[in-house]
């Protein structure tokens, strides 16, 4: 076995529980990520800590905006649960992953614009904004 696959086992036996249990049981973790704000948080930021690089002092390096920004999302949507059927569908769908050389489809959108001028600064600072109710 080469290094690399080693390499692969090892990470699996210490962080593969995650997509484990995503890919098996997604309606349990499902309804606490819909049910909590904190068990949402405990799930996806003790991810974004153990898989992110970590400063000189040891402190991960994981925008702390960036989490928050992500927690929210899904919170607001409502989709931690949802976010987890990808797994589930990868383990019990036989052949549903791309194959290496197989890119499918790519949506292209294109636009052509008119080119406006915009107002200058003192344009915006100096006209008159109606924001009475």
């Amino acid at each position: 076995m080469t290094e690399h696959f080693r390499e692969v086992e090892v990470w699996t036996s210490e962080e593969g529980g995650y997509m484990h249990v995503q890919s098996t049981k997604p309606s349990t973790i499902g309804a606490a990520l819909a049910d909590s704000p904190v068990g949402l948080a405990s799930w996806i930021g003790e991810k974004a800590m153990a898989w992110s690089d970590t400063d000189e002092y040891g402190n991960c390096t994981f925008d702390r905006e960036l989490l928050l920004s992500t927690l929210t999302l899904y919170w607001a949507t409502r989709t931690g649960a949802s976010s987890l059927l990808p797994y589930w569908r990868y383990r019990h769908t036989p052949n549903s992953a791309l194959k290496a050389d197989d890119v499918g489809p790519t949506p292209v959108a294109s636009a052509s614009l008119e080119a406006k001028e915009f107002p200058s600064r003192s344009r915006l600072v100096n006209s008159p904004h109606d924001i009475s109710i």
